[in-house]
């Protein structure tokens, strides 16, 4: 039922505002963002940010991460999508702001899931 709902959401998105307005430019996402109470709202953010990853749609990736870590900050999804915001810029090759994401992670999930590759990252974009 749960992957249905999320079709159904993805599809009503593309009806209503069409699928470059409705899902592409995150007009989903804003609907979510202005009713954070929506049903699995930050689950559906996440599942499209890792959409527009693999469609190397690196921008709106970071938009749908920033929206969790902004709307849902307490999410079980927080963790994920704060490491999200920091691969985002690292793909977007700003550095300087993934640098500082990836230290924000530390600080906030220090026990988080992706600790080990957040460690890499950050010695990496140190040198």
């Amino acid at each position: 039922m749960r992957r249905g709902f999320l079709v159904f959401i993805l599809f009503f998105g593309s009806l209503f505002y069409g699928w470059d307005q409705g899902v592409s430019r995150g007009g989903v996402g804003r609907y979510i963002e202005r009713n954070p109470s929506f049903y699995g709202g930050e689950r559906i953010l996440y599942i499209l940010g890792s959409f527009h990853e693999i469609w190397n749609q690196n921008q709106q990736a970071l938009e749908m991460y920033a929206r969790i870590r902004k709307v849902y900050p307490d999410s079980r999804w927080s963790d994920e999508a704060q490491f999200g915001v920091a691969s985002s810029y690292e793909r977007l090759k700003d550095r300087k702001k993934a640098l500082e994401e990836f230290e924000n992670y530390m600080k906030e999930f220090p026990n988080g899931r992706f600790h080990a590759s957040v460690s890499k990252n950050i010695s990496l974009l140190k040198q």
